[in-house]
């Protein structure tokens, strides 16, 4: 599994990326965080995701350079960082 995080103005924010296509998004609050389950896939240089429990596709631009994922919401460039998990 691959762990992205951010802090932006997203909020602190954790990306958890399997290589079967499930997608975490985590943002994290003072007192409780809200998690988010997605299906994604790559398309080119497109983040497809998807949620199963309200179906809607969405497609987000992106780039990989060394450990520094940046994602283009509405336009806007959010870099995240990337690390592995402990085993």
């Amino acid at each position: 599994m691959k762990r992205m995080s951010a802090r932006a103005d997203l909020g602190d924010v954790l990306l958890e990326f399997d290589e079967d296509g499930n997608l975490t998004y985590v943002v994290r609050g003072e007192k409780t965080d809200q998690i988010i389950k997605l299906r994604y896939e790559i398309d080119g240089d497109t983040i497809v995701t998807d949620q199963p429990s309200a179906p809607q596709t969405e497609r987000t631009a992106f780039s990989l350079e060394d450990r520094e994922l940046t994602l283009a919401f509405g336009g806007v460039p959010y870099r995240f960082y990337c690390w592995e998990p402990a085993p």
